[in-house]
């Protein structure tokens, strides 16, 4: 579980405070957390948000300009989905290590159990975030789940950003709104209910506007790659050879190759690589799980196997890599 680190001399930027008081609010921790920097941190601005305890949640937070310090923030969603809405404001954020910059009017699409991080600009920021566990969405339609799968081909393109219109922007806000009404006002199985079918509409217009946006890319081969990075997000956790996967697609290594090489930039054995390795980072950053047990986790016959194969892939050792994770964010 991603933790938030706190140096020793309490400067806590507001962003810092915003995600601790968003993400780990109604933990044990929490009020050591505040003592520890009331006596030399005041709000300054205006926070706005609508929590409820339950499956969804939804945070709205409108700031200011010229009071945001420059900040990284890492918030903790532990086995849960999220949907970033910024409105506005821009800077870059991080999905499982690698860098994107986010831009006005934008949705991320954030999948269970990927690394995210923020780094903001010191600008006016302006977003929503829906936060949602796995059984609230369990028996969506297809098109829904699609959305939120995490598939390794989109790591390479990026997929997590939907572009939205004026149009988009005003429908959703509309349902956001309704949404924070049933969460913040209606009660019992009405309340569960509704919401329920509220968001179902968020999601759906969410993944037709996933699919409306993927067309624009669509190339002939897109299915073989499909295919292909759907077997791996399947099996990749006992099976690196290329040689299962050709055969189960019934293509040859240097077919499947051309394919990967024209959509992904990179051979079969390379993204099954990434796959891998991008696993071993999730878990060494996120939870304390031992070396030994996830090198058993992943198909290594031995703690010391995953070592070399990480270190080669890396240059750095996993103890070093979750040793780095783990440090104080820099004010």
């Amino acid at each position: 579980m991603r933790s938030f680190t706190i140096s020793k001399s309490h400067n806590i930027c507001l962003f810092d405070l915003f995600f601790i008081l968003l993400f780990i609010s109604d933990t044990p921790e929490f009020r050591k957390i505040l003592k520890a920097v009331e006596s030399n941190f005041t709000i300054s601005c205006y926070l706005g948000m609508s929590t409820v305890s339950g499956p969804l949640k939804i945070y709205s937070n409108e700031l200011p300009g010229g009071s945001i310090p420059l900040g990284q923030v890492k918030p903790a969603w532990p086995d849960q989905y999220a949907i970033i809405w910024f409105k506005e404001g821009n800077g870059k954020y991080f999905v499982d290590f690698k860098e994107y910059h986010f831009q006005p009017n934008t949705l991320i699409v954030i999948s269970q159990n990927q690394d995210l991080s923020f780094d903001f600009t010191p600008e006016p920021q302006d977003f929503r975030i829906f936060t949602f566990t796995v059984d609230f969405v369990a028996g969506t339609e297809q098109k829904v789940q699609e959305l939120l799968s995490f598939c390794i081909r989109e790591h390479f393109q990026g997929k997590q950003i939907l572009r939205l219109s004026e149009e988009d922007t005003v429908y959703l806000e509309t349902l956001t709104r309704q949404l924070v009404i049933i969460l913040d006002d209606w009660h019992g199985a009405l309340k569960q209910e509704s919401s329920y079918h509220f968001f179902q509409l968020f999601l759906l217009y969410c993944a037709h506007l996933s699919a409306q946006q993927a067309a624009e890319q669509t190339l002939a081969h897109d299915k073989i790659v499909s295919e292909f990075t759907g077997l791996l997000e399947k099996d990749f956790r006992q099976i690196h050879k290329v040689s299962h996967y050709t055969d189960q697609l019934n293509l040859t290594y240097n077919s499947l190759a051309r394919f990967t090489g024209h959509y992904c930039g990179k051979s079969p054995k390379e993204i099954i690589t990434e796959r891998v390795v991008l696993e071993i980072k999730r878990r060494l950053s996120a939870t304390d799980q031992p070396v030994k047990e996830i090198s058993y986790d992943l198909g290594f016959d031995e703690p010391t196997n995953l070592v070399k194969f990480f270190k080669k892939n890396t240059d750095m050792t996993p103890a070093a890599f979750r040793q780095r994770e783990f440090l104080p964010l820099e004010q």
